[in-house]
């Protein structure tokens, strides 16, 4: 994959989301169930920002403070990325080490899917997979040219 490629062709689109709205109770119950470590919450489609689930769990798991919901959970303002980022932009973003996750969101907004740091990384690796393995056909025509 080049670096010039767009994210949108590694993002993960099959992901848990919750609404703004949903109680700490519901978010309690999808991190029991779901190894997720990050919970994007969208106001219908809308990305408003990501609940961690070892945030959430440090600061909320004892809360008996059932008014609160998803949006007043939100761990921390998100780097969003548009569909047309590349990945070597995204790699910047992560080499950061801040963020495992990224959020990507169209022109209005929405939430279309999400990148993870181990999506990118998984690209980049067949990226260089396949130079190698053209390097060793290029290498078996040089040999067996000289085999003769």
């Amino acid at each position: 994959m080049k670096r010039t490629t767009p994210v949108s062709s590694v993002l993960t689109t099959n992901c848990t989301i919750i609404e703004a709205q949903a109680d700490i109770q519901t978010i309690r119950e999808i991190f029991d169930h779901f190894p997720n470590r990050f919970l994007p919450v969208v106001n219908n489609l809308q990305f408003v920002g990501v609940i961690l689930r070892e945030e959430f769990l440090q600061k909320f798991i004892l809360s008996q403070d059932f008014h609160l919901c998803a949006k007043d959970l939100i761990s921390k303002e998100m780097v969003k990325l548009a569909p047309h980022n590349t990945l070597e932009e995204a790699k910047e973003i992560f080499d950061t080490k801040v963020f495992d996750v990224l959020p990507v969101t169209d022109d209005d907004g929405d939430l279309m899917g999400i990148l993870l740091r181990d999506n990118l990384e998984a690209a980049y690796k067949n990226t260089s997979l396949g130079k190698v393995q053209k390097a060793a056909v290029n290498l078996r025509r040089i040999m067996s040219f000289f085999s003769f």
